[in-house]
């Protein structure tokens, strides 16, 4: 008899963590669906050239004496030498450039 009501808890208890489960992933589902609602992906391949905006990775920051608001706001183009992940790409910049070649575009 008590064997029987701790099976049927354990039972709830497994059917509830399920439940949580599903409902976790269909929020996850939800919460992607929304959050790259108007984004775009870009998708490139070893060979492509791509521009990278000088503002965003403070290449401009060494100019001393000289606005950057005049200066040109994108440099390249670099060709795209490796795909590491969807999303990040190791470039060929020049080593004078001082900075690492895996950009995350």
């Amino acid at each position: 008899m008590l064997h029987d009501k701790v099976l049927n808890l354990a039972e709830g208890f497994s059917a509830e963590r399920a439940r949580a489960r599903d409902m976790l992933f269909l929020g996850q589902v939800f919460q992607k669906k929304v959050y790259n609602k108007g984004r775009l992906s870009w998708e490139f391949v070893e060979g492509d050239k791509v521009v990278i905006n000088q503002r965003n990775l403070g290449l401009l920051k060494d100019k001393k004496g000289r606005g950057d608001k005049l200066l040109a706001r994108y440099e390249g183009p670099f060709e795209i030498i490796k795909k590491i992940s969807p999303v990040a790409y190791r470039l060929h910049t020049p080593t004078s450039y001082g900075m690492h070649p895996v950009l995350n575009i």
